[in-house]
This record gives structure tokens, C-alpha cells and sequence, in this order.
């Protein structure tokens, strides 16, 4: 569960620094942008599945 917490914080900074970076225009900030989304997609998606084995 630790792991999931870090992994979650990790992608909204990088999502936070990726919108701030869009803002200013950068080239590389879509890629910091894809790069929060899909963590914080991964983390909850685990989280998900470990919540739904623990109902069976």
C-alpha cells in the first residue's frame, strides 16, 4: 500500500510539473504530462483489482 501512496504522489507532481510546463510552453512537457497520467492510471488500477480480490 506504501508503494501505491509514493507512486500516486510521484504522478500528480509530475502532472502538476507538466501542466506548469505546458503553460510556459516547453516542448517536452507533453511527454511529462503522459508520462503522471499513465502512473497515476497504473496505481489505481491496481489499486482497483487488489479491492475487488479482496471482495471474492
Amino acid at each position: 500500500m506504501k508503494k501505491e501512496l509514493i507512486l500516486l504522489v510521484l504522478g500528480m507532481v509530475l502532472v502538476i510539473t507538466g501542466a506548469l510546463l505546458k503553460i510556459n510552453h516547453f516542448d517536452f512537457s507533453k511527454y511529462v504530462l503522459i508520462l503522471g497520467l499513465a502512473i497515476e492510471a497504473y496505481v489505481l488500477a491496481s489499486l482497483v483489482i487488489k479491492s475487488l480480490k479482496k471482495v471474492k
